[in-house]
């Protein structure tokens, strides 16, 4: 499981495979104005970043696999017994430890986002 973050990155990436759309753009905001550094060109403007972790791709398939969902969500089932199903299910050791580590670093209320169905 990959974990990366990069210095003076407010982004921290948890997991293998790819970003998500949304992710994609916020890196891409992140690294341009790195590249801007301290410029008072834009002055009294400022943008920023709050810091975040993100799930890549990864994590999503290695919960499927752990709680053995890939092929209970392609049978025909009502969706409150797929939703109750997916609600029992535990994220992977591999993915619990390190977002732990990073939650508890932090001591201001955090938000939770997620753009999946």
């Amino acid at each position: 499981m990959e974990r990366r973050s990069h210095e003076k990155s407010p982004i921290t990436l948890l997991g293998s495979g790819s970003l998500g759309g949304k992710a994609k753009g916020l890196s891409l905001i992140s690294e341009t104005l790195k590249k801007l550094g301290d410029s008072e060109e834009f002055d009294p403007i400022k943008v920023g970043i709050p810091p975040m972790i993100v799930l890549k791709t990864g994590c999503f398939e290695a919960f499927m696999e752990c709680n053995h969902l890939w092929g209970f969500v392609k049978s025909p089932h009502p969706d409150a017994f797929i939703t109750a199903r997916f609600l029992k299910s535990e994220l992977p050791p591999t993915i619990v430890g390190p977002l732990y580590s990073y939650i508890t670093s932090f001591r201001t209320p955090l938000a939770v986002r997620s753009s999946s169905l």
